[in-house]
């Protein structure tokens, strides 16, 4: 992770001060600071992967040559104004919505990716060979556009590097991975504080995301270890002693509920003993007198 800063932040001398905003840190738009961080993986020895994006990054032609120019492969959203050129016509440039106004419902075929908590998760999905015009990589792509009748947004559309012998199916599959990093962002922000640093200073939300990734980072792996084989996700829902609900064992928030109570006691050990707390509910102490003369 890393802060997007805008112009009136990198070019303030007086902010950068304020917020100790280290000398190097410049202006850079979110697709570059994205590539910086791909290549920053790969220089570290991060595995490749398929990079997926949504359609902010997927748009930037600069980005998608960036991430080929890296070695690795995308699958990215696009807006359905892009224009695209058919392959079987090299002469025809055509946006993606005029282009499923002429083609209409015949391409779309129903798939499957996985299933959800309410039944198997499918839509239907189209596929086209093309080029993307005046790129500086001319090969072909996977044209990929989802369509969900009764959503707000009907077509979604795709484009994907991967090699034009690759399984539809697993085209599917690695244009619906994306909700992992979702899964990451939602669980960090919830269980983990991602989004609760209340600093000022640019070191400061450096360390947080450090810690808060490192945190999530242990926790998934203890809730792989803990799972065994299979999808830690998919364990069983039981009730416990100590959460009476409907929850998974093996979720973030048990985990970090069962590690505040295994370091309860060494904290109470630790910290010096401190006077008794007054309930707020009590309210101040009253004295009344009775005909006898004495307080109560």
């Amino acid at each position: 992770m890393q802060l997007y800063l805008p112009h009136a932040w990198t070019d303030s001398q007086a902010l950068r001060a304020q917020a100790h905003i280290p000398s190097d840190v410049t202006f850079q738009t979110k697709p570059e600071i994205a590539l910086r961080l791909l290549s920053r993986a790969k220089q570290n020895g991060i595995p490749k992967g398929v990079v997926l994006a949504d359609a902010a990054y997927g748009d930037n032609g600069a980005f998608r040559d960036g991430v080929r120019c890296l070695g690795m492969h995308y699958a990215v959203g696009i807006q359905l104004d892009t224009t695209v050129q058919l392959l079987r016509n090299p002469e025809e440039i055509v946006s993606v919505a005029a282009l499923l106004e002429r083609v209409s419902a015949r391409p779309f075929r129903r798939y499957t990716w996985r299933e959800g908590t309410k039944g198997a998760l499918h839509t239907r999905f189209a596929f086209f060979a093309v080029r993307i015009p005046k790129s500086e990589f001319q090969e072909v792509l996977w044209l990929v556009v989802e369509r969900r009748e009764g959503a707000n947004q009907r077509d979604r559309a795709y484009l994907c590097s991967l090699p034009q012998n690759t399984p539809r199916k697993r085209l599917v599959y690695v244009l619906k991975d994306r909700w992992c990093t979702k899964a990451v962002h939602q669980e960090s922000k919830q269980q983990l504080g991602l989004d609760q640093y209340q600093g000022r200073l640019y070191p400061g939300l450096q360390h947080h995301l450090s810690a808060v990734l490192c945190a999530y980072s242990y926790v998934v792996a203890e809730r792989e270890r803990l799972a065994g084989e299979g999808n830690p996700r998919a364990a069983p829902m039981q009730r416990t002693a100590q959460i009476q609900q409907r929850h998974a064992p093996h979720s973030i928030a048990t985990r970090r509920k069962r590690l505040a109570l295994a370091l309860s006691p060494w904290l109470l050990t630790w910290l010096p003993e401190l006077p008794p707390r007054r309930s707020l509910r009590q309210g101040p102490e009253r004295t009344t007198t009775v005909p006898d003369g004495t307080d109560r």
